[in-house]
This record gives C-alpha cells, structure tokens and sequence, in this order.
C-alpha cells in the first residue's frame, strides 16, 4: 500500500498530522478478477465496477460519505476502473499487459518480479524491428512506456521506502498510469523536494535501461569513447619503425566505460548544494532541468528563463564533436535587443552571468550497479574564452559538453534539440508584454518533438499538464490568473501564427484546469520537426564515435 505522511494547516490554521493511503495492489486485484470472472468482457467489467461505486454511494448516507473510509474506499474503486480500462482497452496489447498485471500481483520479490517481466516483455518485441523497438521503449506515451510506468508504481508500492514528509503521489482520473508527484503546503521541516526511491528498481529511466541492455547488448554508441590507433612511421635515418598513438580526443567519454550505466542524474556540485535545491521531483534528467527552470524563474524571472533556454538552443546546435564554441553574441541577439554599435544592457549581461554560472554549478553522476563505479563530471565546462577584438563586449567561450548535449543512438535526450523549432522571432517578443511565452513555447516544441512519430506535429494536454509542464510558478493566490494568462498566450500565438490550431475542449465537469487543448505546429515547424527526426545514422555514428 501506498503511504504518505505529513503535518498541513487545518481550516482553523493549527498544524495537524495527516496520513494518505492507497491500496493500489487490491485494485489490481479486483480488476484481474472481475475481467477474468466475466470472461475477459471488458464492458462487462466496467458495468459490474459502477454498481460497486453505485452501491457505496446508497449504503452510506451523507455524513459517512465525508468520512475517510469512504473516501478511500471510492478512491480504491475509482483506481481499479482505471486500471481495467488501461490494461484491456486496447484488444491489441491487452493479453501482453494481462500477463504483466499478473506478474505484479504476485508475491514474488521486486527482483524476481522484474526477470520475468524483462523476459515477457523482450519476447514480446523481438516481433518487431530495432527502429519499431527503439520507438515504444522511448516514448513515454506508446504501449511499453506507459507499461515501465506502471510497472514503477507497483514496485515503489512494494518497496518499503516512504516518500518524506509532505509529498504525495496524485493519480489522474482516467489517465492511469500517469501521476504527479505534488509538494504538499505546511509544516514540512523534513520534507525533502529532491527525494528519488532508493530502490533503483522504482524508477522508470533504470527499467528503461535494463530493457534497453537485454535488447541491444551491454554497449551503448553514446559513450565509446575514441580509439588510439596503433600506426607506424619509417625513420629517414634507418629502417627500424617506431610505434605511436594518436592522441585522443578532448572528450568527458574518453574517462567512461563502455558500458551503459543503470543510472545518471543530474544535481548541484558540492559547494553549491548547501543553499541550492530543485523545486520539483526529478526522477529523469527532463524533470531535473524542468526542476531547474522553475528556480531561475524564481530567481530572475522570465528573462532568466529565456536566456536559460537561449543558452540550451545555441548548445544543442554546435557541430562540434569536442570542444563547443558558446558565441554570447549570438546568445544576446537572440534573446534581447543589440544596439547598432554591438552592446546591449547591463542588466541582460547580468542575468546571463548568473543563468551561465547556475548551469556552470551542475555536475552529472553516473553509476554503473554491476562494478559499483560512480563517475562525476561537471555539466558543462568553460576551458577557455576568445574575444575576437579588445573593444567588443561578447566573447566566444570554449566548453566541453557532457555527452546528453550530443545526437546519439543511445542518447534519448539531445538536450535543447527541441528548442532549435522555436522561431527567433519568439524569443525576441517583449517578455514584459508575454512572459508566458518562452515556457509555452518549449513545452510545445518537446511535446510535438517526442511524439511527433504518432501524432504528426499535434499534441492534446489539459491546462493543468500545460502549465505544469511549462514550470510556472503556481500557487493559490495567482493559479487562476495565471490560467488566463495561458488561454490569451495560446491565443496571441495563433494570431501570430506561431502555432497553426489550437482547439479548446470544455471539461465535462466544469474544472477548467481539465479542459484539454489541441494545439497544431505551422508548416515550418512541422518541416523542422521532420529534420530532426530524421536525422542519418551517419550524422549520429560521426558525432557518437568522438563523444
């Protein structure tokens, strides 16, 4: 059972302790065996699940009806719905999940458990090609991605580990196995807003990886690091030969083994980590610079978001395969206004300063489970400046890049690639008159990116999963303008023609914070969006072999 713990205000506003549970096994459970009691009719089991839900209702008169036993009673109900509609909708993949769900719903140790699902799952796409399998392990929507999810929050319930004091894991109705984790307001001294499951096995990105080694072997492309190749010189002098190596390449992979490593995260070096910490819950690298997005907007605003995103699209674009060159002309003509004579404010230096240093304090760890060995380098890192005459202002910054920065066959993330769809002419809008704009902006182009393979350059969310994703700084005194806020951007955006439709779906219950919204790409990021994922393996191969 799901348990969650913590101290919140009550109405009178004193301090009181909470306890949240959710016996998402049992709704496991009796989702199986309804399904199998009626024969594997999935309308069947639907129907039979409302008259348990009808049934709570007319057995429990008003009063109890506010209590928590039913609250948690219907919640369990609601949950085993959902969990039936996820498992048996799709008549396709339904035996495949029904085979999965009863593994979970064994006694088996979370190990044992995950060997016979990493087998079930593997002969179940060893029916497709390599591009087929790469494709539903990496997308998080399609029917294996949403699978490893589940999967997850199975085995973080089995784990004994509790999230701390005031987190919570919410589920969406009629979205299982989707959540969102949620930093409770109150008392939450304890409360630990980096916190990730111990147990590796209760994170996706690992599941991810381990499928992804059983697939493909132990090798990953991203991290092979350049080989010395032996070669011979005749002297003039005589004719013995001498060995020689050529030297390697500047690259943080030449330090890494060639191996996938079970887990990578990203976080603030020691010295920083005392007065730094990230807002949300990252349990991927996304979540984790979503985490850090939502900290510099809270720091410098959404000017620091736009030099933030700036900086990721002109790093993402560098064809270098060693040492990146940073232009910060370039970055500053992007995001704000130049003069003629080359300068721009102090105050956007400034905040670029600050933006550069925050990233320039991350470091990646990865960990490799089977040697133990953990290797720690810096995010990026700045190993020289050029300045091109003495009177200019803007230099050019030499970096080396980790290897997520670069377009590799095991590298899910290419971080920033999606960036490279947003127009300049967006970035250059006032940020006093739309600062909505650049977090709208990525949202969508990451959207339209990773699931342009199904849905063609059109994404559905709801306003709530927009603004969320957009890393907006949320609470109760300005949710709802900033909701407002959201439908007008959406609107100037069409009128600008930014974006080509976007379709306002009213939620059926009235919460506007459902309401969904199906948002389009124009032709030119439609065309973009086809380039980059179309991207050769040779480009890939050129670019992964100096990594």
């Amino acid at each position: 059972m799901l348990k969650f713990y913590g101290i919140r205000f009550n109405v009178q506003g004193l301090p009181e302790r909470y306890n949240i549970s959710i016996a998402l096994r049992e709704s496991l459970n009796a989702s199986l065996y309804i399904y199998e009691h009626f024969e594997n009719d999935l309308q069947k089991t639907l129907d039979a699940i409302d008259r348990e839900i009808n049934q709570l209702f007319q057995s429990n008169n008003a009063t109890k009806c506010k209590s928590s036993q039913f609250r948690f009673l219907l919640a369990k109900w609601f949950r085993t719905k959902d969990i039936s509609n996820y498992l048996f909708q799709d008549t396709y993949f339904s035996g495949f999940k029904g085979k999965i769900a009863k593994i979970i719903n064994t006694p088996k140790p979370i190990k044992a458990k995950w060997t016979l699902i990493e087998s079930e799952i593997v002969n179940f796409l060893a029916e497709y090609d390599q591009k087929t399998q790469d494709e539903l392990i990496h997308d998080s929507d399609s029917a294996i991605g949403t699978l490893l999810q589940m999967i997850t929050i199975f085995f973080m319930e089995q784990d004994d580990e509790r999230p701390p004091a005031n987190l919570e894991l919410q589920f969406i109705r009629g979205q299982f196995p989707k959540v969102i984790w949620k930093k409770k307001d109150g008392v939450n001294a304890s409360s630990n807003p980096f916190w990730t499951p111990k147990n590796q096995y209760c994170k996706t990105s690992f599941l991810t990886s381990k499928l992804i080694s059983a697939l493909h072997g132990k090798y990953a492309k991203v991290l092979t690091p350049s080989v010395t190749v032996p070669a011979t010189l005749p002297l003039k002098d005589d004719s013995r030969e001498i060995s020689y190596s050529k030297p390697q390449s500047l690259s943080f992979g030449n330090f890494m083994p060639n191996e996938i490593p079970d887990e990578i995260t990203i976080s603030y070096s020691a010295e920083q980590k005392a007065c730094q910490q990230f807002e949300l819950i990252p349990e991927s690298i996304g979540e984790t610079l979503l985490s850090l997005q939502k900290n510099i907007q809270k720091q410098l605003s959404h000017e620091g978001v736009k030099h933030f995103l700036g900086i990721f699209r002109q790093l993402s674009l560098s064809k270098s395969k060693n040492i990146c060159s940073f232009d910060t002309k370039k970055h500053f003509q992007l995001v704000s206004k130049v003069s003629k004579k080359g300068t721009c404010s102090k105050k956007q230096h400034t905040i670029f300063d600050q933006v550069f240093n925050i990233l320039n304090s991350l470091q990646v760890k990865r960990h490799w489970h089977k040697t133990q060995q953990i290797i720690t380098n810096p995010f990026l890192l700045q190993i020289g400046e050029e300045q091109q005459h003495p009177q200019s202002i803007f230099t050019i910054k030499k970096l080396l890049l980790d290897p997520l920065f670069l377009p590799c066959p095991n590298n899910a993330y290419w971080l920033g690639s999606h960036l490279q769809l947003i127009p300049q002419y967006l970035f250059q809008e006032s940020i006093h008159k739309h600062a909505l704009l650049p977090g709208i902006s990525s949202f969508l182009s990451g959207c339209w990116l990773n699931e342009f393979r199904g849905k063609k350059g059109t994404t559905e969310k709801t306003a709530r999963e927009i603004i969320e994703g957009c890393a907006f700084n949320v609470v109760s005194s300005n949710r709802y303008r900033i909701l407002d806020k959201l439908m007008g951007e959406l609107e100037y955006m069409k009128d600008r023609k930014y974006i080509d439709q976007c379709q306002h779906v009213k939620s059926s219950v009235g919460n506007p914070w459902e309401d969904v919204y199906q948002i389009q790409a124009n032709g030119d990021t439609f065309q973009l969006i086809q380039n980059l994922t179309h991207l050769s393996n040779q480009q890939y191969q050129e670019i992964g072999a100096h990594v």
